[in-house]
């Protein structure tokens, strides 16, 4: 006995239920542009080695793996602070000695943030924390198949 009548619907007034309708899209569509404003862009392309930056338009990895795999460690898990020891477990492959791979992991992030970010003195994309890198958590990533 829960269903309403004609006459506590209102729905003798359809012009009233449209514009309810209405305001109601036009709600959900304001919130989802709030909340997109906030995102920066970056995009896969389905050869897996070529990017989209909506400022720089396609950005070519060609031979650059390790870039490659770098930029997708971190789009793993965007805002998460992955330290030297954990990139050069992940990236390359090998225990981590600050003798060897200090400067490896700082070369590698510089000419990353060359590659992708459309400012490289005002970076948007990879942040450096006290304990490591990080991909900025409010990036929005796609993958196009």
């Amino acid at each position: 006995r829960s269903a309403l009548s004609a006459e506590q619907c209102d729905v003798k007034r359809p012009a009233t239920i449209i514009l309810f309708i209405i305001s109601i899209v036009f709600s959900l569509l304001f919130m989802l542009f709030v909340t997109c404003m906030g995102y920066e862009q970056l995009e896969e392309i389905g050869d897996m080695t070529t990017m989209v930056e909506k400022k720089k338009g396609k950005v070519d990895f060609k031979s650059q793996f390790i870039l490659l795999d770098l930029l997708r460690l971190f789009m793993q898990h965007p805002g998460e602070v992955y330290s030297k020891e954990l990139l050069v477990k992940h990236v390359w492959k090998q225990e981590y000695d600050p003798s060897v791979h200090d400067n490896k992991v700082y070369v590698t992030i510089k000419r990353l943030r060359k590659l992708i970010e459309p400012d490289f003195d005002k970076p948007k994309y990879i942040f450096r924390s006290k304990n490591g890198y990080y991909l900025n958590k409010n990036t929005k990533v796609m993958f196009n198949q």
